[in-house]
C-alpha cells in the first residue's frame, strides 16, 4: 500500500469512527504491511471473514431468535490500491503476494454478492478507488465461495462506487491540507459530509450518485467517468437515506483578472435558472447548489463549468 492509499484509509477510517460513530472495534482493516515481502493479505483472508460472518450470524439467531439481517444495519466495504480488469471486465484488487509470475487478486462482484446473498446485513455500501486496466493474460479469478441464497437477500441495498470503468485507471490529485488523496474516495467523502444533502440534511443515495459524478469530473475533467450504481428508484430517491449531515453548499467564485464592466449570467443546466452576476463589483461568491452550470461572460459563448467542492475558481 502506498503513501497516496494510506491517506484515504485514514480519512475512511476517521471518518466512520469519528463522524458515524462505528465503534473502533467494528473496523477491520486489512493494511498492506506483511511481515514478510510478498505475504498477507491475502484472498484466503476475505474467505475467513465470510466464515466468521456464518459463525457470527448463528450465535445472534440462537441468543436473539429469527432476524432477517442479524449482523446489522449496514456494511462498508472500502478498498485502495492496485486494480485491474479480466478479459470478462471484472473488477478485482490486487493483493500484495501478487509478483509478474504470480497473480493473486480478489473480484469484487463476487465478493460483495458472496455477503449480500447470505442476507447478514440490511445494506452494503462499497467504495473501490483503484484502476480498472483490462489485462490481456489475467484471468478471471476463481471465487471459493459460493453461499446459498437467503430469504432477505433480494432486499439488500447496494450502494457501490468504482473510480474508473473498465480500462480506466484511477487518479490521485493533491487536496487542500497539502496530502496526496484518491480523487474518488474525496469525492464520495465530501458528498456524504455535508455537499450531496439537502434541504434537511439528508444525503439520499441517488443524490451521492450524481455528486460523485460531478465532483470526479470537476477535478479530472469530462472524460473521466466513475462507475457507480445503486439500487434506489431514480423516480423517488427519497427510498434510500444513506447519511445525514448539515447541508453545505459548493461556491463559484468570480476573480476578474482586470476591471470589467457589465453582467455575467450563470446557468443552472438542471433547471434552467438564472443568476446575473455585476462583473464591476470585483471578486465575489456564489453559493450553489452542486452540479453543472453554464456561464456566459460579455461578448463570449457559454462556457461550461462544475460545482461540487468547496470552491469554484473562475477567472473573468
Amino acid at each position: 500500500m502506498s503513501a497516496l492509499t494510506v491517506n484515504d484509509l485514514k480519512d475512511i477510517h476517521d471518518w466512520l469512527k469519528d463522524e458515524l460513530h462505528v465503534p473502533e472495534d467494528h473496523i477491520k482493516e486489512w493494511a498492506d504491511a506483511p511481515k514478510k515481502l510478498y505475504r498477507e493479505p491475502s484472498p484466503q483472508d476475505f474467505v475467513y471473514w465470510l466464515l466468521d460472518c456464518d459463525e457470527k450470524a448463528k450465535d445472534a439467531l440462537t441468543k436473539n431468535g429469527p432476524a432477517r439481517f442479524p449482523l446489522g444495519d449496514r456494511l462498508y466495504l472500502y478498498y485502495a490500491g492496485h486494480g485491474y480488469n479480466a478479459t470478462t471486465a471484472q473488477q478485482s484488487m490486487i493483493m500484495p503476494v501478487s509478483t509478474r509470475k504470480t497473480w493473486i487478486g480478489v473480484p469484487m462482484i463476487p465478493f460483495r454478492e458472496s455477503v449480500r446473498l447470505r442476507g447478514y446485513f440490511k445494506e452494503i455500501v462499497v467504495v473501490f478507488d483503484a484502476c480498472r486496466d483490462v489485462l490481456g493474460y489475467a484471468k478471471d479469478l476463481s471465487w471459493p465461495d459460493q453461499p446459498d441464497s437467503a430469504s432477505s437477500s433480494n432486499d439488500v441495498r447496494v450502494f457501490s462506487a468504482f473510480a474508473s470503468k473498465s480500462g480506466k485507471k484511477a487518479k490521485e490529485q493533491q487536496f487542500g491540507d497539502g496530502r496526496w488523496c484518491g480523487v474518488l474516495t474525496q469525492a464520495f467523502l465530501a458528498g456524504a459530509k455535508a455537499y450531496a444533502a439537502d434541504d434537511e440534511g439528508v444525503v439520499y443515495a441517488d443524490a451521492l450518485k450524481k455528486f460523485v459524478f460531478a465532483a470526479v469530473k470537476d477535478r479530472l475533467g469530462v472524460d473521466h467517468d466513475p462507475e457507480v450504481e445503486d439500487d434506489s428508484d431514480p423516480n423517488d430517491p427519497s427510498s434510500w437515506p444513506l447519511f445525514y449531515a448539515p447541508r453545505k453548499l459548493p461556491r463559484i467564485v468570480f476573480k476578474p483578472v482586470k476591471t470589467l464592466q457589465g453582467k455575467a449570467a450563470l446557468r443552472r443546466i438542471a433547471t434552467g435558472e438564472i443568476v446575473q452576476i455585476d462583473l464591476s463589483a470585483g471578486t465575489q461568491a456564489l453559493e450553489v447548489p452542486y452540479g453543472y452550470y453554464g456561464l456566459t461572460l460579455p461578448g463570449l459563448p457559454e462556457q461550461k463549468i462544475i460545482a461540487a467542492w468547496e470552491d469554484k475558481i473562475v477567472e473573468a
